[in-house]
């Protein structure tokens, strides 16, 4: 069984979003519970046309056996810059217990160009 729900909002150059996802997988037994209970956001600002600026958080908690569970933590910082058909986007990402496994920690820059033709 999954479900998500979540909203957006927007107001001048200014935009805002928020998720929260449930996911639960079915183990055939009735003393076995597994589920991942997820909540995101994310908030965008417009500089101007051609520059923009977002910070978003993903947030998953683990569950097994109806015990809490470890939680992945996801932080990233976006900028992208477009000028006629190119867009140069860059990122910044920090991951927190990756995997699920404490203490198991990445830091990732990701660079991207885009061309339109």
């Amino acid at each position: 069984m999954h479900g998500t729900y979540g909203f957006t909002y927007a107001v001048g150059a200014v935009s805002f979003g928020i998720q929260q996802a449930y996911k639960s997988q079915d183990t055939g037994t009735t003393t076995t519970v597994m589920y991942y209970d997820n909540v995101n956001w994310g908030v965008a600002f417009n500089v101007n046309d051609n520059l923009s600026v977002s910070y978003g958080e993903f947030e998953s908690e683990e569950h097994l056996n109806s015990t809490g569970g470890q939680v992945l933590d996801i932080d990233s910082f976006q900028l992208a810059y477009n000028m006629g058909g190119a867009t140069i986007k860059i990122a910044e990402s920090s991951v927190t217990d990756a995997d699920y496994t404490a203490a198991a920690e990445t830091d990732t820059t990701t660079l991207a160009i885009s061309l339109a033709f």
